[in-house]
């Protein structure tokens, strides 16, 4: 007769136990679990009602035979992976400090019926009429072929009692530990090793990686986390614990004594006591280097056949070289770390991770070439040292740099050659980030199957081992394939969650960037009031974390928003410094944007002078052979003030344009820019019936860059108040109502047509709305003070 207990089975959340058949399912899908681990669970959903002492757990499991502490908590481990728990989050199992382990999630248990008992059948029964019709009859049993399926399953049983019997005895592997290295205190007193704070943990950090038996996470990673904001009362290392998801950390001191340093390590693993490293010498770097096989011996890991750095403590040079390397990316001074890994790679070419590092620190400061010969030279030396965790860095470094490149073919090609050798590493962080980047590829290149199924990847990798510091880039991929697709309000919603994500670990700098994004995204479905506070948000963070391209586009951004509105006395400090951040980075397109900000500014204040000096500054610094499309857009600001300032000199401009546009494939692209210019031209000769000839056919041209007719409207209104046409102003404004206008030069042009035709309606609507749109947008920009994420929800509804 069966137990009782093997009558009935243990619902509890997701999870359902049944005893007698020894199964475990999980939302309806059967969970494989080791003999060992299912005892286990057995054992604690048995005796929910009260927490199970160590002793009392390997007596009912083992015996009297002794266990190891390792032992048990790999079992512990599967035990919690199977009923989808861990050791962090502990809702399923939990250790109750002096007492032992509990099963803590709520129980219920459901009796079940007994199998009704099988109806014995002889051995020699005749199978009834159209039994197994169709099916070919079995073949009759010889007695020798029984006796060899005798021989061969006792032989079996045999091996298997061989294999089994000495595994169960013997230590179960503990999983392998994921392991963070912090930054170390620097109490030597001496600034000029500073360097060492994330410097050390980032030489070790490399050095670790390439061996077997350890998750090492990149230190760069760790080092961004690091300084993500702590929730109030919360204690950063634990935070650091929390968001990359390590099992293992490592903190550590460097202080002086006499006349050499000491470097002291704590290794804190969970479920396990800490472990104490202390090295002295007379040089850091040296102290980094041969900390890291004491590092595998405090984590019971075999020990290391020889340093990849190749240097030892009395040939520190190299290591410090690196290590200063790393602190300086670490910070984001990438143009300060080049020379440290190029040295690097000089003197130790098969030191793999430096190559590996200079290939980042080119791509970071947009040597894109040279990034991409160093990480091609990277993989082939990978390649030939078999060096799997080097070949897939290697190929995922690639794939980014011909991402940025807008190589999308050929970055698709790399990353998908990184992916198997990810998953071959068993690196989930690595698996997470080159799914992501595929992503992003795959919906430039209009691959959206291929983008959805590494989506769902991406998701069921970040999501199942807990990889907080991902959760704002898969939502950020998501919102990408979304509007890629065109569907600009599902990209929203996944703006709006990565917003929430990087808000709650603390991560300024994504925040910063989703709230750019969400920015956008509202602006491409014209809620513009919504938008501009997020903009406001990631132009300031922008500029407090010193990522320039945030900045820049942050601020360019919004000064268009703030110049449509009207609000000028806002738009000349963002030009100004927009401007200098341009200079500094010796960019003329960012030069040329700044300065037609400017530009708008000051024609919106009455300054048509100004505003065409800043106009012509802009396009001196654009090549039209290079970039016709930037160069025409600018050249139309150009002709807009000469029309009032230098109409003589509007001629021979709109002849500059008609030649740059003879000159391109498809000139009939720029048609719509040229009719506007030539009318301005026509108007600046006073040829009225040029001016409106050219009119009409601009009004009839369709253009997707003018959707809103905006251009159209503030051309004719351009000739109609140099001209004092009122034909001009019929053709060009059919479709324009002021009290929908969205743009502030429009409305100024139109009240001042209106002040000059006597049109006191006219001039009185555009005022009022141009009121109401400073308004608006002086309100929404108040709200950019506040958390991006508080904006955020304050705006969504």
């Amino acid at each position: 007769m069966q137990d009782d207990k093997h009558r009935k089975e243990f619902h509890s959340g997701d999870c359902v136990i049944a005893p007698a058949t020894r199964r475990l399912s999980r939302n309806g899908a059967e969970v494989e679990v080791e003999a060992k681990a299912f005892d286990l669970i057995l054992l604690l959903v048995g005796n929910h009602e009260r927490a199970l002492g160590k002793q009392e757990i390997v007596e009912a499991l083992w015996g009297h035979r002794p266990i190891t502490d390792a032992a048990l908590s790999q079992l512990i481990y599967k035990a919690r992976r199977a009923c989808g728990d861990d050791g962090e989050q502990q809702r399923v199992i939990r250790t109750i400090y002096g007492r032992g382990l509990q099963w803590i999630a709520p129980v219920q248990v459901v009796a079940i019926e007994p199998p009704a008992p099988a109806i014995p059948q002889s051995t020699t029964s005749v199978p009834s009429a159209g039994a197994n019709d169709g099916a070919p009859a079995a073949p009759p049993r010889k007695p020798f072929a029984w006796l060899a399926t005798v021989v061969v399953l006792a032989a079996i049983c045999i091996g298997l009692a061989w294999w089994l019997v000495p595994r169960s005895v013997a230590d179960d592997a503990p999983p392998q530990p994921r392991i963070a290295l912090l930054p170390i205190d620097n109490t030597t007193g001496e600034a000029s090793l500073d360097w060492a704070i994330r410097g050390v943990p980032g030489l070790m950090g490399s050095l670790l990686d390439p061996t077997r038996g350890l998750d090492v996470i990149d230190p760069l990673q760790v080092a961004r986390v690091w300084n993500f904001a702590v929730p109030k009362g919360g204690d950063r290392v634990a935070h650091t614990r929390k968001v990359t998801h390590a099992s293992t950390l490592v903190t550590g001191n460097l202080r002086k004594l006499g006349n050499v340093y000491e470097l002291s390590l704590r290794v804190a693993r969970q479920g396990h006591a800490d472990k104490e490293i202390t090295l002295a010498g007379p040089e850091p770097g040296a102290l980094a280097v041969a900390a890291v096989p004491r590092i595998r011996m405090a984590l019971d890991l075999p020990g290391m056949t020889g340093s990849a750095l190749d240097v030892t403590p009395g040939d520190p040079y190299l290591a410090q070289t690196f290590a200063r390397g790393m602190d300086a990316g670490m910070h984001g001074r990438w143009s300060d770390a080049k020379p440290y890994f190029a040295l690097c790679v000089k003197e130790a070419p098969d030191f793999l991770p430096c190559r590996l590092r200079l290939g980042q620190a080119q791509a970071n400061t947009n040597a894109l070439q040279d990034a991409a010969k160093t990480l091609n030279a990277l993989l082939v030396q990978a390649r030939r040292g078999d060096d799997t965790n080097m070949k897939t860095e290697a190929l995922f470094q690639l794939g980014d740099v011909a991402l940025t490149r807008h190589e999308h073919a050929a970055a698709l090609q790399r990353l998908q050659e990184a992916a198997p050798l990810a998953r071959q590493l068993g690196d989930v962080g690595l698996q997470a980030n080159v799914a992501l980047k595929t992503i992003d590829v795959a919906a430039r290149l209009k691959h959206f199957d291929l983008a959805e199924r590494e989506l769902a990847q991406a998701r069921a990798l970040i999501e199942r081992n807990h990889l907080q510091s991902n959760q704002s880039d898969l939502y950020n991929s998501e919102a990408f394939l979304a509007n890629a697709r065109g569907d600009y309000a599902a990209g929203e919603k996944a703006d709006r969650a990565a917003l929430a994500a990087s808000t709650a670990i603390g991560n300024e700098t994504n925040a910063a960037g989703d709230a750019y994004n969400l920015g956008l995204d509202l602006l491409r479905q014209k809620k513009i009031s919504e938008a501009l506070p997020l903009l406001a948000y990631a132009f300031r963070m922008g500029g407090k974390l010193e990522n320039v391209k945030l900045e820049f586009s942050g601020g360019d951004n919004l000064a268009i928003l703030l110049l449509n509105a009207g609000v000028t006395e806002r738009v000349r400090p963002i030009a100004a410094r927009l401007l200098q951040i341009g200079e500094q980075q010796k960019n003329p397109a960012w030069q040329a944007f700044a300065l037609i900000l400017r530009g708008g500014a000051e024609w919106n204040d009455g300054d048509r002078k100004a505003a065409l000096a800043s106009a012509r500054q802009s396009v001196a610094l654009v090549d039209p052979a290079q970039d016709p499309d930037l160069w025409i857009a600018l050249q139309y600001n150009v002709a807009m003030a000469m029309v009032f300032e230098d109409p003589a000199a509007l001629p021979a401009l709109a002849k500059q344009v008609d030649a740059v546009v003879a000159k391109q494939p498809r000139p009939d692209t720029y048609r719509y820019s040229q009719l506007l210019i030539q009318a301005m031209a026509a108007a600046a000769a006073r040829d009225e019936p040029a001016a409106r000839r050219d009119l009409q056919s601009a009004a009839t041209t369709a253009h997707p860059d003018d959707p809103t007719h905006d251009d159209l409207h503030r051309t004719a209104l351009v000739v109609a108040l140099s001209l004092h046409d009122a034909e001009a102003v019929r053709i060009g404004l059919q479709d324009f109502d002021p009290a929908q206008a969205k743009t502030a030069d429009i409305l100024q042009l139109a009240g001042q047509w209106g002040r000059q035709q006597g049109d006191t309606t006219l001039t009185a609507r555009a005022d009022q709305r141009l009121a109401s749109l400073r308004e608006t947008a002086l309100t929404a920009l108040a709200k950019s003070d506040s958390d991006p994420a508080i904006a955020a929800e304050t705006t969504e509804n």
